[in-house]
């Protein structure tokens, strides 16, 4: 998978990321005429499969030799110097015992690029149970096509960045830190009904989503633990009537 260039403009000090600026770059123009299909920038591993053979992305910074055997993804970077490989994953490679794993977890192995995700993989932000390869370009988003509504959607989604295909091809990218947007927080639990709301109040993005009857009858319980467990640490009334707020729920 080569690399492929960033929708808007960078700004560059001692070959280092410092900005971005509203100009689109020169050819991607495509972009915000709508034309192309945006998709998710998955967060993980990227791997592909080659002629049925398993490789991992391996990244040689400048000055630095790639291993041998390597593919080369595309030329180096004319900036960083930064120059992608493929190199082969070795099941007898602890170092690659994760890749292994999540290779044979994933059920549709054809060739492609792919984004090895999971418990082994940036710290697991998709919160995956297991670990296992994601197709690139398979999640489709409705991302509005202008500089603001893109760096809007990525301050109010938690997900990496953008990758805008045309013709069956990945073209260009957008990722959320391009914005100086940080790594947005996770939370495991259950919130009040007007809690995204006064999030968004205070100009700040957030997503949730709506749990199964299921689901919510678990989260209930572990938030009645936790609640149960504060009150224990400072037997206030505020604390119980955090107690009797989940009892109503």
């Amino acid at each position: 998978m080569k690399k492929i260039p960033t929708l808007f403009e960078r700004e560059y000090a001692n070959h280092r990321v410092v900005g971005i600026k509203p100009n689109v770059t020169a050819g991607l123009e495509w972009v915000l005429e709508g034309k192309g299909v945006a998709t998710e920038k998955i967060d993980g591993s990227c791997t592909a499969i080659i002629n049925g053979e398993f490789y991992k992305r391996y990244d040689a910074k400048k000055g630095k030799k790639p291993p041998e055997g390597a593919i080369p993804c595309c030329k180096a970077d004319t900036i960083t110097g930064h120059h992608p490989h493929w190199v082969k994953v070795d099941e007898n490679n602890p170092a690659d015992k994760w890749f292994v794993v999540a290779y044979l977890n994933t059920n549709d192995r054809a060739d492609g690029t792919y984004e090895a995700i999971g418990e082994h993989f940036q710290g697991n932000p998709h919160g995956c149970d297991c670990d296992m390869l994601v197709r690139h370009g398979e999640t489709i988003l409705d991302v509005p096509r202008t500089f603001e509504g893109i760096k809007q959607y990525l301050t109010d989604h938690y997900i990496e960045g953008i990758v805008f295909w045309l013709d069956g091809e990945p073209r260009c990218k957008i990722k959320r830190s391009d914005f100086g947007l940080g790594i947005m927080k996770k939370y495991d639990t259950l919130v009040r009904d007007n809690i995204p709301d006064f999030i968004h109040d205070q100009g700040k993005g957030v997503c949730f989503r709506v749990l199964s009857e299921a689901e919510f009858k678990e989260y209930l319980e572990r938030k009645l633990d936790e609640e149960a467990a504060e009150f224990h640490e400072n037997p206030t009334l505020e604390e119980l009537a955090d107690i009797t707020e989940v009892l109503y729920a």
